[in-house]
């Protein structure tokens, strides 16, 4: 009987002590979980983009950070702002949509680059797919 007791002890502790652990190993990867900005250029890209914001939404949820995703859509005839506004809601995904024309330029965005981990991705050069998770070639 006694030995009955020490096994539900032990069983019992260890299991406080892998909450507990699990329970510091979250809050630590919480306060540094920092968010990874992407700007995106765009111009008639919106059969790509979805794929490009699920695929950031995808890479966000496996490593529990949020992306800040700035969308710069350059006078797109196609429906790139309405895939965008139906997206606005998507999980981990911080979503700035920008309506610019060709008169806005890189210096414009620029001041962006001050963010250490920003990655700029102009849709409107070829190869620019590398620096998103999940997506090699579309």
């Amino acid at each position: 009987m006694i030995e009955h007791l020490l096994w539900i002890a032990l069983v019992y502790g260890l299991s406080a002590a892998t909450v507990r652990f699990v329970y510091r190993r979250l809050q630590s990867n919480q306060e540094q979980a920092e968010q990874t900005r992407y700007v995106l250029i765009t111009s008639n890209h919106g059969f790509i983009l979805e794929w490009i914001i699920r695929a950031l939404s995808l890479d966000a949820s496996l490593r529990g950070k949020t992306h800040q995703v700035t969308v710069v859509d350059y006078d797109s005839s196609d429906e790139t702002m309405l895939l965008l506004n139906r997206l606005f809601d998507i999980a981990g995904i911080e979503l700035d949509i920008i309506a610019g024309d060709e008169s806005l330029s890189y210096v414009n965005v620029s001041g962006m680059q001050e963010w250490e981990d920003m990655k700029y991705i102009d849709l409107r050069q070829e190869g620019t797919l590398q620096g998103i998770p999940f997506v090699s070639k579309l």
